[in-house]
Formats: C-alpha cells, sequence, structure tokens
C-alpha cells in the first residue's frame, strides 16, 4: 500500500507510475549495495535516525495508501512521500 499512496499522491499519471516503480527500484538496489557485513556507517546515530524515519514514513504511507483520498489523507500522502524521497538522496551524503 505504500507504493500506492505515492502514486495516488502524485496528479499527473506518468509521474504517478514513475515514482512508484522508483519507490520499488531504490528499495530493492539498497539490498545490493550494502555489502560490508559490518561498517562503522551502521553504528553512526544519524543513520539510525535516518532509518526509523524511513520506517515511521513507509508505515505512514501504508496507512495513508488505505485512507480515502479526502483533503487531510491526500496532503498527508504528499508531504510524506516528499520525505520517503528525501530520505535516499540524504543517505549518500551522510
Amino acid at each position: 500500500l505504500f507504493a500506492y499512496a505515492i502514486l495516488r499522491s502524485i496528479p499527473n499519471k506518468l509521474g504517478g507510475v514513475i515514482a512508484l516503480l522508483m519507490s520499488i527500484i531504490i528499495i530493492i538496489s539498497f539490498s545490493f549495495s550494502m555489502k560490508n557485513k559490518m561498517s562503522s556507517f551502521y553504528f553512526n546515530i544519524m543513520f539510525k535516525i535516518m532509518f526509523w524515519f524511513l520506517i515511521n514514513c513507509f508505515f505512514l504511507l501504508t496507512y495513508l495508501g488505505a485512507m480515502p483520498i479526502e483533503y487531510p489523507f491526500d496532503l498527508m500522502s504528499k508531504i510524506v512521500t516528499i520525505f520517503y524521497f528525501m530520505i535516499f538522496i540524504m543517505i549518500p551524503l551522510m
């Protein structure tokens, strides 16, 4: 449902489909990019904060994907979608 909330939050049909595909591809690509078993990156406090922020965004998007498309839920899904993609932009910068 998290990908469905991303799809619904973008009013353009093609843009919504591209965002939906990118959200799934990003999650899959992270499983292949993490090669080290132990790294100091995993123990970094900023990484832990970003990780839990990502988990919260995931659950919020899942909840918002199940809600009807009305005023508060529509706006919330747009905001959380922006946060979701900003996390993946900020992780390599850390």
